[in-house]
């Protein structure tokens, strides 16, 4: 049995990195993998305070996720990699300003290093439910068998 997933990339100039893919889509599933405060065209570090690099790591996943004209609202999952254990205040005050709710599900973990010198690394789960919107929409869709609520 053959399994259908597509890598999904940034553009160039940008060259990706060998070994893994930025993201993965299976199906309606989405698993981006850790996104750094890179500037895609140049691939430097962005910002130095660890509010502007959560911006550019949004900033990142917002452009992997819209290959597929979906936006950060479709993240379910985020785990935020922080070298500083008191930016997590800048870090939570950055994300409640870039989702509504319901937010997806977060763990932050505490690390020695990330690459580039950055502060933060954000990686994500997404899921496209757009096709069970549109099913849970008709009429013959019972009570009982969609249950997708806000």
């Amino acid at each position: 049995m053959t399994m259908l997933q597509e890598a999904l990339y940034f553009t160039d100039p940008f060259k990706e990195p060998t070994g893994y893919s930025p993201a993965l889509r299976i199906g309606d599933f989405i698993y981006i993998s850790g996104q750094l405060p890179l500037d895609m065209k140049t691939g430097h570090l962005v910002g130095s305070t660890v509010g502007e690099q959560v911006i550019q790591v949004l900033c990142n996943i917002s452009t992997l996720l819209e290959q597929y004209e979906l936006d950060l609202s479709y993240l379910m999952r985020m785990t935020v990699y922080l070298t500083e254990p008191e930016d997590f205040e800048t870090v939570k005050a950055m994300l409640q300003t870039h989702f509504c709710k319901p937010c997806p599900s977060i763990s932050v973990i505490g690390a020695a290093w990330l690459p580039y010198g950055a502060r933060v690394q954000i990686d994500g789960f997404a899921f496209d439910v757009r096709a069970l919107e549109v099913l849970c929409a008709k009429e013959s869709c019972s009570d009982d068998a969609c249950r997708w609520e806000n």
